[in-house]
């Protein structure tokens, strides 16, 4: 009973974890960005206005994808004694997670991305 509770703190908090890490992975790659090719603020609007809403969603889910895929190795190695089938899940809940936020929140997200 322990394990199990365990287990489902931990995905909480991993899941949540990642999604607060991915978007500090998301500037760092903006800011990498940045450096590399000098972009002026006209250049970064044009890049924004091309990458458009869903383009910046995917990079974001992208990022997400890899914290969690970090954290699941990690989980996996630390708390599960490499039993991969809990790191799989971790990886399925999180995508479960951000499907029905994205899905219960839609209109929320795309109204903040047209101010």
């Amino acid at each position: 009973m322990f394990f199990i509770i365990k287990t489902l703190l931990l995905f909480i908090v991993t899941i949540r974890l990642a999604g607060f890490l991915s978007i500090f992975l998301l500037i760092a790659i903006f800011q990498q960005k940045r450096k590399r090719q000098h972009m002026t603020s006209e250049e970064w609007e044009t890049y924004f206005t091309k990458l458009g809403t869903d383009g910046f969603l995917w990079r974001l889910y992208g990022c997400f994808f890899a914290v969690l895929g970090v954290f699941a190795v990690i989980n996996t190695f630390y708390f599960w004694h490499q039993m991969w089938v809990y790191g799989i899940t971790l990886m399925l809940a999180g995508g479960f997670h951000l499907y029905f936020k994205y899905r219960l929140n839609k209109e929320q997200i795309q109204a903040r991305f047209l101010k």
